[in-house]
């Protein structure tokens, strides 16, 4: 599947629209340029139109897991609801996705796991631990608490059933509160989207593709009222009677937006292509900024690691991971996105890829390659391979020493010992050792970044002095506070889509 790497701005441009807020500006340095929002000195709504094309109950931006789950829960509601998609299909990246969800406690995990006593408490303290205390706890706390429910709305309201599970990889530091929780939906997210999609249009939710909403339209109290939107007839006003829910992702496509907010997404995306929807554009962050949102936690990404075959389970086989120095700097059977975490900012630090290692006594349990398929890995490029330690530390630039020593001690300690007291590895304690040693320069599988937009337990969008933006609600990858500085854990972003989704729906149609 080919995927833009555009980075394109909106045709608005990133920080142009009718009242740009200070509190977006502030972020970008520029607060004291803030300029006046037309009509805001006499008291008139800020750029709101004279007569609206259309007006609606509540408007959903966004077409994915999130933005459907909250069309559901509004439409459900009575509300007249209508689902504005910037793309030409709906599901946005959770169609692409596996569809894949964390819980903890349910039947399902009692029945497919040995995890028997796992608690939405344990779950909590888990991602807790993982947000290395970056995280929102009342958020983490209640995307936790809530995520048995999303599987009970799955299975009872959306007709799914719940046919496979599966386990991550650890963080060394959150070991004691892991546990396999990550369920999987029979026809993983296109099926996920096609019941969604279902169940809003039966609840009487109304989906229009190929809109592209560009602002968000306040009053004079700044009020959100209604959005503005390109379409193929051109410019469109659409009024909200009740509340707009912004279900855009995040920046994942947008070069611009990551430069100012996620260096981590612009040095993957020099190495490789970006896997999530390119209708990600941050469109829906950069609308709340414009009128005053707060952002949070906006910085991490979800960043696997490509070719290695490593984002699954416990096991690793037996490789390392190694810097400029011959280093080991991580553990290798830990989460991908802790993993590539810890590879940019290596990189960053030393200013030379990093590279995994490995020889011919490890190929029989290798996942990436094995004794045929290495040669055509070697003749493509994508591995490097040498007859000894010193030729390939020559051949990836990294110090011979270092790498040699790193090695012995690998073998000659860690190895035996079965135990890694460095970094915390439990699995793949195997010799590197044989006729040929090779490498491979480890690239990022980009999902794209997280956080965005501050909001409250009820998915309101919240101002920076915790004031919530009047009739604004957001969900999913769009929002932050609830994901730490690395992605947690594969179908947490499912989990929420769900949990705050609703909530975003549901209290929506709730306003007067």
């Amino acid at each position: 599947m080919s995927i833009s790497k555009s980075g394109r701005l909106d045709r608005r441009g990133f920080l142009k629209g009718a009242a740009v807020g200070a509190a977006g500006l502030a972020a970008f340095g520029l607060a004291g340029c803030a300029p006046e929002a037309q009509g805001e000195a006499d008291g008139q709504a800020a750029g709101a139109p004279e007569s609206w094309d259309r007006e609606v109950d509540v408007i959903v931006v966004g077409s994915g897991g999130s933005g459907l789950s909250a069309a559901i829960e509004a439409a459900g509601a009575g509300a007249n609801t209508l689902v504005l998609e910037k793309g030409g299909v709906v599901g946005g990246t959770t169609a692409l996705s596996a569809g894949i969800t964390q819980a903890a406690g349910t039947e399902y995990q009692k029945k497919f796991t040995e995890y028997q006593d796992d608690t939405p408490e344990n779950h909590f303290k888990w991602y807790m631990a993982l947000g290395e205390e970056w995280v929102d706890e009342e958020l983490v706390k209640d995307l936790a608490y809530g995520c048995p429910e999303v599987i009970r709305w799955y299975v009872e309201d959306l007709g799914l059933t719940i046919g496979d599970f599966s386990g991550q990889s650890h963080v060394p530091y959150a070991d004691e509160y892991y546990a396999v929780r990550i369920h999987r939906p029979d026809g993983e997210g296109a099926a996920l989207i096609a019941a969604m999609k279902a169940k809003a249009e039966e609840n009487g939710a109304a989906i229009e593709t190929n809109i592209e909403v560009t602002r968000l339209i306040t009053d004079a109290e700044g009020a959100v009222i209604g959005v503005e939107a390109e379409t193929k007839k051109g410019t469109e006003t659409v009024k909200a009677n009740k509340g707009v829910v912004i279900a855009t992702s995040n920046i994942d496509h947008n070069t611009e937006m990551a430069r100012q907010f996620c260096p981590q997404q612009v040095w993957a995306m020099e190495l490789a292509d970006c896997l999530s929807a390119p209708t990600n554009t941050g469109d829906g962050i950069r609308m709340g900024m414009e009128i005053g949102a707060d952002i949070r936690n906006l910085g991490s990404g979800m960043d696997a690691i490509l070719d290695l075959k490593l984002t699954s389970g416990k096991d690793v086989w037996g490789l390392i991971f190694v810097n400029k120095a011959g280093m080991r700097y991580v553990c290798e059977d830990a989460h991908y996105a802790y993993k590539t975490r810890m590879q940019f900012q290596m990189e960053r630090s030393t200013g030379h890829p990093c590279y995994a290692v490995w020889a011919q006594s490890n190929l029989e349990n290798c996942r990436a390659w094995d004794a045929t398929t290495i040669d055509e890995a070697v003749a493509d490029g994508t591995v490097i391979a040498a007859a000894s330690i010193e030729e390939l530390a020559a051949e990836i630039g990294v110090d011979a020493a270092g790498l040699a020593n790193t090695i012995r001690y690998w073998n000659d300690t860690v190895v035996p010992a079965g135990e890694d007291t460095q970094y915390g590895r439990i699995s793949g304690f195997e010799r590197i050792e044989g006729a040929t040693y090779y490498a491979n320069r480890m690239r990022p599988e980009i999902m794209g970044p997280c956080g965005g937009l501050k909001i409250d337990v009820e998915a309101h969008v919240l101002r920076p002095d915790g004031s919530q933006i009047p009739h604004l609600f957001a969900a999913g990858l769009c929002t932050g506070g609830w994901v730490g500085p690395f992605y947690p854990g594969s179908g947490t972003a499912m989990a929420a889509n769900a949990h705050f989704g609703r909530k975003a729906g549901k209290n929506a149609a709730e306003m007067a």
